[in-house]
């Protein structure tokens, strides 16, 4: 058996053939034989890893699951799923689970009880508050909280311990993002649904292949290919593998593809809305009446100069094609991706999205706004419950820093691995607080270093909420109790806010939900299922919380500063088998997971005398450096490589200076 013509398979592994095949030849071996069908118990939750919020419906035996299948009736998937959401539900069963809260004493943990673990917590951070201040207590947490979790960890904090200072790990640019659209906006979320993609005539990607972090995007974008024949356009460092639908037929209009060093969005989307100006394409009615600022935009458009290098020369007609099909379009919608790989200014990005959205009138309808393809399964969520207003340099980075510093007496980390996620300094920074807590499903490198383990459930264990990136709030169904003697987020956050005598808002996820609902004005009434605000699939219809969408200048990014000698930028690039921590723990993930590599354009290659296939040394100004395979790509714009996630060499910023060498053997 073999493929047409010999090709390779390229198969996503994504198991909707298995939903599909009429005859039921095709099974899966992770299900085949270990059960029988009418022994399973069903329960619907939404999927725990990216922020698409894919409606998960899990059959499970005796507590343990046995399979996962999508309803199309429910969710926005259409009833598929990729490959993470149907096979990486293994990870809840890992033999890594934390089993019992941990204390360390003389320098090795002991088992202890729920109760003398969370009165060592509170006490400990009590005397910290009153004899160093609130400001040398910090928290960073997962963006896989439910919303209930994120409200009563805000009221922890705030409240309880007087700081502000709790941030979501590791998403600055989704921070950035939110806060660039708020600004311009109003709301500080995607404006339009998932299924309207498919009815775009237009679709520009910004920073992100969807196809590898967002598959059930993908779907919607070859839907709009197909059916619409939308015109794809693509910004970025490197080409996405859905320009090769485009390519490959000749019934679709082939994607125009602008491809440059890293943080150069800014500079192709201002030369569109240049184009936009200059041939008189954008919309005035709609400029006129829902917009204001558009005579300072216009005097810093026009004095923007493009500047294009010779191997960038080719975007000059491709930009003005770019700009006309877009402002031309009926329905035209941006997607921006949000990893810390994508852009090195998110809010200015989203800024600039939002200008060029604006002044051609595209937005406040359906299939017409901007998308931002948000990382994990609650990102929305935790912007949504505040969890980005911590302050400017309060990001993960920069508590770390302080800790490094020895600015910080307690760190409580929830589901974040430091020492994985910053390498270069986290462990180091982790080692310099007298107070860390980690509270995890798993026995990390960080949980390692922690003096207070707490462990958490999954999210089949327990109850709440996420909101996906299109603003839909699903509830979390719990089939079975919580592994060994872990607690939900929620529990243990509500029993150490009973130990610091704080009041709270309710005693379970439904009754916070309501206090969430008389908080935040767009929760109140929300149902499973539904999107906020009530009876909305799109944003501003009916106008802009402040009246008028602002238009607003953006400067021209400043080019990405390498140190001598260090010529190329790294980026991790997405991979769509292993995109986290938590999908790292998938044994069946891993049967499929591609081995680590080296992508480089030819030319660069050959200019070093590097072949395809040799093994080559990728070394960073810090002196940390990996050794990996080399393969061609011209996909790949040159001064550019990329490696897929996870590649140990990455921090937060998004792309690394690196030196490549050849390796004198191979």
């Amino acid at each position: 058996i073999d493929t047409d013509f010999h090709r390779p398979l390229q198969c996503e592994f994504c198991g909707q053939c298995m939903d599909t095949c009429p005859v039921g030849a095709i099974t899966s071996n992770c299900f085949d034989y270990t059960v029988k069908v009418w022994e399973l118990k069903e329960a619907t939750t939404p999927c725990p890893y990216c922020a698409c919020g894919c409606s998960l419906t899990i059959g499970s035996k005796n507590g343990e699951i046995r399979r996962v299948f999508s309803d199309p009736e429910k969710g926005s998937s259409n009833g598929n799923l990729c490959v993470k959401g149907r096979f990486g539900w293994d990870v809840v069963d890992h033999p890594e689970r934390i089993k019992t809260p941990l204390l360390r004493a003389n320098g090795t943990f002991r088992e202890a009880s729920w109760e003398e673990a969370l009165r060592y917590v509170a006490q400990k951070l009590e005397t910290i508050k009153d004899q160093y201040g609130p400001e040398a207590i910090a928290g960073i947490a997962s963006s896989r909280l439910t919303n209930e979790e994120y409200h009563l960890l805000n009221i922890l904090f705030r409240n309880a311990l007087g700081t502000s200072q709790i941030v979501q790990s590791g998403e600055e640019a989704t921070r950035g993002l939110t806060e660039g659209l708020a600004k311009t906006l109003g709301i500080a979320a995607s404006t339009n649904s998932i299924q309207e993609i498919r009815n775009a005539d237009c679709i520009l990607v910004i920073g992100v292949d969807p196809a590898q972090t967002h598959p059930i995007i993908k779907n919607e974008i070859q839907l709009a290919l197909r059916r619409n024949r939308a015109q794809l356009i693509v910004v970025g460092s490197y080409d996405i593998s859905l320009t090769q639908a485009t390519s490959i037929s000749p019934l679709l209009p082939p994607s125009i593809t602008l491809l440059d060093q890293p943080g150069r969005e800014i500079h192709f989307l201002s030369a569109m809305i240049q184009t936009i100006f200059k041939e008189g394409l954008e919309n005035r009615d709609f400029i006129k009446e829902k917009t204001e600022g558009i005579e300072e935009l216009r005097k810093q458009i026009s004095a923007f100069q493009p500047e294009f290098s010779d191997q960038t020369d080719g975007n000059r007609n491709e930009i003005e094609k770019a700009a006309r099909t877009f402002a031309q379009s009926k329905k035209s919608m941006i997607l921006v991706g949000s990893g810390l790989w994508s852009h090195l200014d998110s809010k200015a990005v989203a800024v600039a999205s939002s200008n060029l959205a604006l002044v051609t009138g595209h937005m406040g309808k359906e299939s017409s706004g901007i998308l931002i393809l948000l990382e994990k399964c609650n990102s929305q969520g935790a912007v949504d419950m505040g969890l980005f207003s911590g302050g400017k340099g309060n990001g993960r980075k920069g508590l770390l820093r302080k800790a490094l510093d020895g600015k910080l007496r307690a760190l409580y980390l929830i589901g974040e691995n430091s020492s994985f996620s910053s390498p270069a300094f986290g462990g180091q920074a982790l080692e310099k607080v007298p107070l860390l807590i980690v509270q995890d499903l798993f026995m990390t490198e960080t949980a390692e270093k922690a003096h207070v383990v707490l462990p958490a459930c999954a999210f089949i264990e327990k109850g709440g909420t996420f909101t996906n990136l299109e603003r839909r709030v699903q509830e979390l169904d719990p089939f079975r109790p919580p592994l060994h003697q872990s607690k939900s987020d929620f529990d243990i956050f509500l029993a150490l806010l009973r130990l610091l005598e704080c009041p709270i808002p309710g005693e379970t996820p439904e009754a916070v939900f309501e206090e969430i609902g008389r908080v935040l004005p767009d929760y109140l009434g929300i149902q499973d299922g539904e999107q906020w605000p009530k009876g909305s699939t799109y944003l501003y219809a009916d106008g802009f919380p402040m009246g008028k969408a602002k238009l607003i200048p953006v400067p021209e990014q400043t080019a990405h500063q390498s140190p001598e000698g260090y010529s190329f930028h790294l980026i991790q690039r997405p991979s769509l088998f292993q995109s986290s921590l938590l999908s790292s723990r998938s044994d069946a993930l891993k049967h499929v997971l591609e081995r680590p590599y080296l992508e480089m354009n030819p030319e660069d290659a050959r200019r070093l005398k590097i072949e395809g296939g040799e093994v080559a040394q990728v070394l960073t100004p810090q002196g940390r450096s990996l050794q990996l395979e080399v393969k061609y790509s011209s996909k790949v714009v040159s001064g550019v490589v990329t490696s897929p996630y996870p590649c140990p060499l990455m921090e937060e910023e998004g792309t690394v200076p690196v030196k490549v060498n050849r390796l004198k053997s191979n």
